[in-house]
């Protein structure tokens, strides 16, 4: 397949290109970095008019979105937020109308942020939206993906949890732990749905290889509450963790923002499994000792 990439220059985008590449698939790559191509890749600058390229490709594939982890959550970043990924989607959809050839199937990325705070009920992908900033920016970043598929293209939308690597968030998470203040964030109890890099990487390519289309929650089945997250960071890296810090601390100094850490999403992968995708890293202590290493 000729492939269309935006927002894959980053932490799961590096990965994802090299699987892609190596299964034989022709990639253009949309980044604002510069970068020399490798084989098999042509690289686009963001600010070109890259979306004529979608009359031309057969998948397109969209990871892009402003950081959802800066501080603080002020009006202008919040807008910013929505605007990178919902309004980028909107431009997309717009583009795709005006042209008879499309692709034939759009991945795009989403979060189970769209879940909102939920407790310890079980989430599959029919469960209901929820209400907060970053579940109603999910909800409208999906809601324009999904007017893809009145054009005949299979839109597939993979509802990621917290994504772990070489890098990335564990590399940020090491040097808290490593000064003795990973404790637990609010009581503890919130489900911390967490997947590996590679699984996320696979999922998509199993998306362009099967008749897939719709929402898919792309977490571990080895799902824990952050509390055991904690801990397990803990003995991985041999040391204890004191701090914990109560939920009213973290919404006072983090606003908005103190939603990634304290919502608690039970999110299953209902929809990969019944489609027979099947995960290769279930186990949280298993993926943090392959990756602490090499942090």
């Amino acid at each position: 397949m000729q492939i269309l990439c935006v927002g894959c220059s980053g932490f799961i985008g590096k990965a994802l290109r090299a699987r892609l590449l190596g299964a034989g698939h022709v990639l253009i790559v949309v980044s604002r970095q510069k970068q020399i191509p490798v084989q098999g890749e042509t690289w686009v600058p963001f600010e070109s008019d890259w979306m004529e390229h979608l009359r031309h490709v057969d998948a397109f594939i969209n990871f892009a979105g402003e950081s959802i982890a800066q501080w603080p959550y002020t009006q202008g970043r919040k807008a910013l937020i929505r605007e990178t990924r919902a309004g980028l989607c909107r431009r997309v959809v717009d583009r795709l109308a005006r042209f008879e050839a499309r692709p034939k199937i759009w991945i795009n990325a989403s979060a189970v942020g769209i879940y909102g705070d939920r407790g310890d009920e079980s989430l599959p992908e029919s469960a209901e939206y929820g209400a907060s900033f970053l579940s109603s920016v999910c909800h409208e970043w999906e809601a324009e993906v999904i007017k893809a598929s009145k054009l005949g293209v299979r839109e597939v939308r993979l509802r990621l949890g917290v994504v772990l690597g070489p890098g990335g968030v564990l590399a940020q998470l090491q040097k808290v732990y490593r000064l003795r203040l990973g404790g637990l964030l609010g009581n503890g109890v919130q489900y911390f749905p967490w997947v590996h890099r590679d699984d996320v990487v696979r999922s998509v390519l199993f998306a362009l290889e099967n008749p897939l289309d719709g929402a898919f929650n792309v977490v571990s089945p080895g799902i824990v509450t952050q509390g055991e997250f904690s801990k397990s960071m803990s003995k991985i890296l041999g040391v204890f963790a004191v701090a914990r810090v109560p939920a009213f601390v973290l919404r006072i100094l983090l606003g908005d923002m103190s939603e990634l850490l304290l919502s608690s999403q039970r999110a299953v992968p209902q929809n990969l499994t019944q489609s027979h995708f099947q995960f290769e890293h279930s186990d949280l202590e298993k993926t943090l000792a392959e990756f602490l290493k090499q942090v």
